[in-house]
C-alpha cells in the first residue's frame, strides 16, 4: 500500500515510472513472502490475496505501453487497498 500511494502522489505515468513501481513492488512483494510467520487458515488466506497481486505485478513490469501499465497498476492499487479488509 505504502508503494501504490507513493507512485500516485509522484504523479508520473511514464512507462518508466510505471516499470520502476513494479520492481518495487515485486521487492515488496518478496520481503512479505521471505518474512512471512502465518500458518494454518490465515497463511491460505494470505495466498488467496497474493497469488493475484504476484501475477499483476509480473503483468506490470511487462507492460509495453503506459495505457497497459496504467490498467495493470489500477488492478494492483484495488488488490492492495483489499490487504485491510482481511488482515490487521
Amino acid at each position: 500500500q505504502v508503494i501504490v500511494k507513493g507512485f500516485e502522489s509522484v504523479n508520473d505515468t511514464s512507462l518508466q515510472a510505471y516499470k520502476n513501481a513494479g520492481d518495487d513492488l515485486q521487492k515488496g512483494l518478496t520481503k512479505m513472502i521471505s518474512e512471512c510467520k502465518m500458518k494454518g487458515p490465515d497463511h491460505e488466506a494470505l495466498h488467496k490475496w497474493l497469488e493475484p497481486l504476484i501475477a499483476d505485478v509480473a503483468k506490470l513490469k511487462q507492460a509495453s505501453a503506459e495505457n497497459i501499465a496504467a490498467q495493470s497498476f489500477a488492478v494492483i492499487k484495488v488488490q492492495a487497498d483489499l490487504y485491510n479488509q482481511y488482515f490487521e
